[in-house]
């Protein structure tokens, strides 16, 4: 339970919560690919769309980083970002959980 508290603790910032979305809907995955190149988000594009300074993406990343939901993958001087399987695993394993419950109770809604 305290894993969870800490991935559900760094999701509650709402600034958190779109760079998390973000990572996980537009590169799942932080591989070199044929070419030698390099797939996922880096922090100075992910700073430029959302339209915040860099070094306040990067410590909300630090936050995600600390719960373990991304990893990071350094190239030279850019961080690219991606997330990771085993944090997406447990919170789906919760909410399995919890949706169970509810609808074992005969007085929830």
């Amino acid at each position: 339970m305290e894993d969870l508290s800490k991935l559900f603790t760094a999701l509650g910032n709402p600034v958190r919560l779109e760079i998390y979305r973000r990572i996980l809907t537009e590169a799942c995955e932080c591989e070199l690919d044929n070419k030698k190149s390099i797939s996922g988000n880096c922090v100075s594009e992910l700073a430029k769309d959302l339209k915040l300074n860099q070094p306040t993406v990067s410590n909300h990343i630090k936050e995600l980083i600390a719960a373990d939901l991304i990893g990071i993958r350094k190239v030279g001087t850019r961080s690219y970002l991606f997330g990771t399987k085993q944090s997406v695993s447990d919170m789906g394993a919760f909410a399995n959980h919890i949706y169970a419950e509810v609808n074992r109770t005969k007085n929830s809604f």
